[in-house]
């Protein structure tokens, strides 16, 4: 057994877990898209190299430490992503990571303990998490189940349009459970939201198997003009609203993370087939450019495609 000496609490490491804990960090790994994964390991492995071992050899001593000892280690990780004593990129990005790990050690753990972190302030700085790769696609993997005819109708008709709600049209969770059913125009296709940061309602416009879907719901509930669409099923009739913590654990349970992860995906979905800021900014409906602009990434190719624009060396040009 070697003990780690100079760093907060002093954790310490056996050899004898080390090799058992591979498949934890590889789990671990395994929930995220390839360059999330990849930024979290980064994160995550500066606490391992600053204790003078690897990502298995960490979670081994997160795993077998006192609960004082995991806590106090944790909090020293975590001051020192507060003080900015840390290298590269941003301190939320490593929180989020650090939260992570916390999470999934945590289930390891015979004591299940999740040492809390506090959130990270970072003045004047908005950090938006970009989806891509194999999130999307499942995504649509849950739409066509929950389109089948194998589940429960009214977990599915709730499910599916509770989704594309949030997928086809960029909604936010909250604007998804302020609609009611006169809130929906079938014909034209669009809904009526309650938009964030805004007064009153917004007319957003809604694809035709949104519609479908909202469709069955209202017929299948037997929802009538004043019921809310995302009903608490415990509740008499006027129904009342989903809350929005039932929204989040019916989202987590289909396996796609939260609400907003879904709108941050068709976001950036959508900035990667047409790279037009403008047409992101109108589908979240962001106020400000700036905002929707971090979902188009630079890149040496786009900027060569706008100086033959610009000087007229692309006219011609098959």
């Amino acid at each position: 057994m070697s003990r780690i000496k100079e760093y907060s609490g002093g954790l310490e490491l056996h050899s004898e877990h080390h090799q058992d804990m591979v498949g934890i960090v590889t789990g671990w790994l395994g929930q995220f898209s390839p360059p999330t994964a990849e930024s979290y390991r980064i994160s995550v492995d500066q606490w391992a190299r600053s204790v003078s071992t690897d990502l298995p050899g960490l979670a081994a001593a997160c795993v077998t430490a006192p609960i004082g000892k995991y806590r106090n280690e944790v909090a020293a990780w975590s001051n020192k992503i507060r003080a900015g004593q840390l290298a590269t990129n941003t301190k939320k990005r490593k929180v989020v990571a650090l939260r992570s790990w916390i999470d999934w050690i945590a289930d390891y753990r015979e004591d299940s303990a999740k040492p809390r972190v506090r959130p990270i302030k970072t003045k004047g700085k908005r950090t938006h998490v970009q989806v891509r790769g194999d999130y999307v696609e499942r995504v649509e993997a849950v739409i066509r189940d929950l389109s089948s005819h194998d589940l429960y109708p009214d977990m599915r008709l709730r499910s599916l349009a509770m989704v594309l709600l949030m997928f086809d049209s960029g909604l936010r969770v909250g604007s998804v459970l302020s609609i009611r059913v006169q809130d929906f125009d079938r014909r034209a296709l669009t809904v009526s939201a309650k938009m964030k940061m805004r007064s009153g309602r917004e007319t957003r416009p809604i694809s035709q198997r949104t519609a479908n879907a909202i469709t069955h719901l209202i017929v299948g509930q037997t929802l009538k003009p004043g019921d809310h669409l995302f009903h608490s099923r415990n509740a008499t009739p006027p129904f009342p609203p989903l809350s929005r913590r039932a929204a989040i654990e019916i989202v987590a349970e289909l396996g796609l993370g939260t609400p907003h992860k879904l709108r941050h995906a068709a976001a950036t979905r959508l900035a990667d087939e047409t790279g037009d800021v403008f047409l992101v900014r109108d589908f979240l409906a962001h106020s400000d450019i700036s905002t929707a602009s971090v979902y188009v990434d630079r890149s040496a190719e786009r900027a060569k495609t706008g100086t033959a624009l610009v000087s007229g060396e692309s006219q011609g040009k098959k």
